[in-house]
């Protein structure tokens, strides 16, 4: 699992770039689309954002996530969420091999003011 040192702010938008390697840290390119999901930290989906499909994948990928994406559902100061990637891709070991990834970031609940 990779976590981020950036975090997001709460309804902003939030890119997170991801570079796919296979165990050995080689660099792999999908056989089909990677399909992405957002959890919270119970495992319960956020947005709807399960199984979305990035088409024509390449071995480095970016997922804007933004708006409802961010939401903090309480006034925590911050709360994790993962996106969870899922893919095959062939390699000398063998074909259809399942890729599995996750990315731990934080999202900052802004500040209100008083007005």
């Amino acid at each position: 699992m990779t976590e981020l040192d950036v975090h997001a702010t709460e309804g902003s938008s939030f890119p997170i770039t991801v570079e796919l390697a296979d165990s050995q840290g080689t660099e792999i390119v999908p056989n089909d689309d990677v399909m992405w999901s957002l959890v919270d930290e119970d495992g319960v989906t956020v947005n709807n954002r399960h199984n979305v499909s990035i088409p024509s994948p390449a071995s480095t990928i970016t997922i804007l996530l933004s708006d409802d994406d961010l939401a903090i559902p309480s006034r925590d100061e911050s709360v994790p969420r993962w996106l969870v990637l899922k893919c095959t891709y062939d390699s000398t070991l063998g074909d259809e091999i399942p890729l599995r990834a996750q990315v731990k970031f934080w999202i900052d609940a802004l500040k209100e003011d008083d007005d």
